[in-house]
């Protein structure tokens, strides 16, 4: 099975890393000079965006013309495959490109606007784990409060304790209140009950790269019983050194048991599986049949009002 076969379905990608999201060949053009290929095997999750990336993208993107060439790309690179809806992520940190949070807000209105008859781009704030969110509360405020931005994202490190958790609540009630998605980062290296755990303290709505939500029966029921959607990105989990092969992350139970999920790209730049190669490689390695694929596919898509 090629992956054309899929890049025929309308997808929607709903945990895409925006400022990572586009093809190697994309970026490595765009950036104007030689950079390695990055590799597709990592060993952990620890500071690879630091250690591996930031030499190159973040040495590239020096000014607010460089955050939109980054968004554009990746925008393009989801057109491409057929992406008719994409929950993109736009990391906080690219304030600092800036003036202020208005001229920030500006570009990225002014992107969905430039590709909305081409694609649904939803943008979604990604806040890092590792930030203290004192200093970042009035800005992520300011910046939901605008409207801009149909979802909010916690991500980078996974060993979450009580006491870091809470003091993200603040930022994921203020979502609440404003009816915004709510999602975060679990389960790829944790066992499950670190998905419940955050899902619970936050109120999630989504849970994003849940490799282990399967592992567990007390977790699916938790994620059925809360209609909890899960994010699964295969190919990242691989890449990581989450899983050995496509065929351990158990996708086939979650279907089976009937949890809602979606396949999305989460950094395509890294791993260099879009949706539809990812679908691909689900059904040669024989996890599900090309018309389960095309089922995931359509569900997801049919699911995608502002909160599914």
């Amino acid at each position: 099975m090629e992956a054309l076969e899929f890049i025929k379905c309308p997808k929607k990608d709903s945990f895409n890393r925006l400022h990572l999201g586009m093809h190697y060949a994309s970026y490595s053009t765009w950036a104007g000079f030689y950079i390695p290929d990055f590799p597709r095997q990592f060993n952990g999750n620890d500071d690879i965006e630091e250690n591996v990336v930031a030499p190159f993208v973040k040495a590239r993107c020096r000014t607010k013309k460089d955050v939109q060439g980054l968004l554009t790309l990746s925008l393009k690179d989801a057109v491409g495959d057929n992406v008719k809806v994409v929950e993109g992520g736009v990391d906080i940190a690219l304030c600092s490109f800036f003036d202020d949070d208005d001229d920030f807000l500006s570009l990225i209105k002014k992107i969905v606007e430039k590709f909305e008859e081409r694609i649904d781009f939803r943008p979604e704030l990604l806040i890092d784990a590792c930030d203290t969110i004192s200093p970042l509360f009035e800005k992520a405020s300011y910046l939901l409060e605008s409207g801009v931005f149909k979802s909010l994202s916690l991500s980078g490190t996974e060993a979450f304790s009580k006491k870091d958790l809470c003091q993200f609540k603040s930022i994921f009630d203020k979502a609440s209140s404003l009816g915004i998605k709510k999602k975060a980062v679990a389960g790829e290296f944790c066992e499950s009950k670190s998905i419940v755990d955050l899902a619970k303290t936050l109120c999630l709505d989504e849970i994003q790269n849940a490799r282990s939500a399967a592992d567990d029966e007390k977790t699916i029921a938790f994620l059925k019983k809360n209609d909890i959607s899960l994010s699964v990105c295969p190919g990242s989990n691989v890449m990581l050194g989450a899983a050995k092969s496509i065929k351990d992350i158990a996708l086939r139970r979650l279907f089976d048991e009937g949890v809602r999920f979606s396949i999305s790209s989460d950094r395509l730049l890294l791993t260099g599986k879009s949706i539809s190669e990812q679908c691909a490689e689900l059904v040669n390695s024989s996890v599900f049949s090309a018309s389960e694929i095309k089922e995931i596919l359509q569900r997801s898509l049919d699911n995608s009002s502002d909160k599914d």
